[in-house]
């Protein structure tokens, strides 16, 4: 009852940036696995503090990219244990991390997140969303093979 006392009067601005420090240093704890390996519970709960931390800014491109590959991951072992609204989720938050150059700055991580997020909104039965998506995968997709996939 007192820690809620203590947080609610914290500025909501204030409370943003602490839950993405959080997550950062817990990451920065957690990560040890390859990008063939499942990531630790560690690793969701410190993505889930950055998600709490809604619109940070990260002003390191490499950073910005490290994040959207974790809520990739993190998006991609969701849908395999059928938590279809985290999925969604966590490709949203990856989306956020691009940026404006995303395209440009790392392709393939685009193109992957896009086509996850394709995949999210019908699981989640959001089927109004999904051409949204399937048009950024067809003009950015380098290959047939690449549209195939949102379809």
């Amino acid at each position: 009852l007192i820690q809620q006392a203590a947080y609610e009067r914290v500025h909501e601005k204030e409370l943003r940036s602490y839950h993405f420090s959080i997550g950062l240093q817990i990451l920065k704890k957690a990560i040890h696995t390859t990008r063939a390996e499942p990531l630790s519970l560690v690793a969701f709960i410190a993505l889930e503090q950055i998600i709490m931390a809604k619109d940070m800014t990260v002003p390191d491109p490499k950073v910005r990219m490290s994040l959207a590959l974790l809520f990739l991951r993190a998006g991609k072992h969701s849908i395999q244990v059928a938590a279809f609204p985290s999925a969604l989720s966590y490709f949203e938050r990856g989306l956020s991390f691009l940026g404006e150059d995303g395209w440009e700055r790392n392709h393939e991580l685009s193109l992957r997140l896009h086509e996850s997020m394709c995949h999210a909104c019908y699981l989640n039965a959001l089927p109004d969303r999904v051409p949204a998506y399937t048009d950024m995968v067809i003009s950015h997709a380098d290959d047939f093979m690449d549209q195939v996939k949102c379809h």
